[in-house]
């Protein structure tokens, strides 16, 4: 995923503990060329933490086929 959006950016701003601020990380990931493959890897990988593909942790959880987290 060397050509995502993200990757000009600060770790930090992916990994947001408010509202406002996963938001804003949501938008860079908008039109990036691999939302989806940076989705698709999130959900294979159960990573239940950050912005990955334009999702937040919350809407990942309840995208079907998604295991309960715990």
């Amino acid at each position: 995923m060397t050509r995502g959006r993200c990757r000009e950016m600060a770790t930090a701003a992916f990994f947001a503990d408010d509202a406002e601020r996963s938001a804003a990380a949501c938008r860079v990931c908008r039109d990036c060329a691999v939302r989806s493959e940076c989705l698709a890897y999130a959900l294979a990988n159960r990573i239940q933490w950050g912005v990955w593909g334009g999702t937040t942790p919350d809407e990942r959880h309840r995208m079907p086929g998604d295991p309960p987290a715990g």
